[in-house]
């Protein structure tokens, strides 16, 4: 059997539908949130979840559900994956921690996230061919990005004005949920992101 590359997720307990669009494009997975070794990985998954604290940023935004511990152990992720050039997708969360990662901040935002904890849909615009096959997505975050980090691309807006995806090199980073969306949303950003880890697997062989 031909070997896949894997991604890592850094969590013991995603849910299972990222699992799910990391196969359904080719790649195996390794839920792990903390790990010595990572040579063995052809790529980053770092998913949704609570805010990023706002002293990394030097922000005053209001933050909740912050875990100091997953921020710093994200940071040191991206510290070796960005380094050794070796592909990151961000989602939610994890488009927020790229961004302040690489010299971004957040702010609070209204409007995208519903009061019982549903996604939010809405309209949006690209300025790049890499989301251009979508016109809606959904959302479920109260930060987003207010500075953008330099160097980014390909962006993407909702209907407000507010930055869901850029990318960078070997990063694609979206404040959406393409998993929890349909078949062509996981196909425009996690099939892109196949393509980076394949490429990245390709030559590292």
């Amino acid at each position: 059997m031909t070997k896949k590359p894997t991604v890592l997720i850094p969590s013991q307990k995603a849910p299972q539908n990222y699992v799910s669009a990391i196969k359904s494009v080719g790649l195996d997975c390794d839920l792990r949130f903390s790990t010595k070794d990572l040579s063995a990985y052809s790529g980053l998954l770092l998913t949704g979840g609570g805010d990023v604290l706002s002293n990394f940023y030097n922000g005053s935004c209001s933050c909740r559900k912050i875990n100091v511990i997953r921020d710093v152990t994200e940071f040191k992720l991206l510290d070796y994956f960005l380094t050794n050039g070796i592909p990151v997708l961000g989602v939610c969360r994890g488009m927020q921690i790229i961004n302040v990662f690489l010299g971004g901040s957040l702010k609070n935002v209204p409007h995208h996230q519903s009061e019982n904890g549903e996604d939010v849909y809405h309209s949006i615009f690209s300025e790049s061919s890499v989301f251009n096959t979508l016109d809606k997505v959904n959302s479920n975050h109260r930060q987003c990005v207010d500075k953008l980090c330099p160097n980014a691309r390909d962006l993407l807006f909702a209907s407000d004005g507010i930055i869901e995806g850029f990318t960078l090199d070997n990063v694609i980073a979206v404040q959406f949920h393409p998993e929890r969306m349909s078949p062509k949303a996981i196909k425009a950003v996690y099939g892109e992101f196949s393509k980076l880890v394949y490429s990245y697997f390709e030559r590292s062989l």
